[in-house]
């Protein structure tokens, strides 16, 4: 929820809390629903290497139909670890969103996946 302590630790440069500030904007939680507000804060977290921000920002971009950037984010969100983003990275790649099609790269990627699920168990 907005507030202005959240909102200080975000303009201060910690993605967390530029993440939960996103998501205030985003579903007018304590404060206006603002759309802008809401992607300018998440492409700072992604900016700052915050994975989740990153996996975020994409689906942001995919949604604005600017799928060659959210390509380029999805990559490098799954290239930091982020599970999702590695099963949507697979998808892009299976579908030539943003990319040419690349079925190969798509299993690759879902092969990542599989990997980590089975390092949880």
């Amino acid at each position: 929820m907005y507030s202005t302590a959240l909102a200080k630790k975000a303009e201060s440069g910690c993605s967390d809390a530029m993440i939960s500030l996103s998501h205030s904007y985003l579903n007018g939680d304590g404060v206006e629903p603002n759309a802008d507000e809401a992607l300018k804060w998440i492409e700072k977290a992604a900016k700052n290497g915050n994975p989740t921000a990153q996996h975020e920002y994409a689906e942001f971009l995919y949604h604005l139909k600017q799928h060659a950037n959210a390509f380029y984010w999805m990559k490098l969100s799954a290239e930091n670890g982020h599970k999702k983003a590695k099963a949507s990275l697979a998808i892009f790649y299976f579908n030539g969103i943003g990319t040419g099609q690349n079925t190969d790269n798509g299993l690759l990627w879902l092969q990542q996946v599989a990997d980590d699920g089975k390092k949880n168990k």
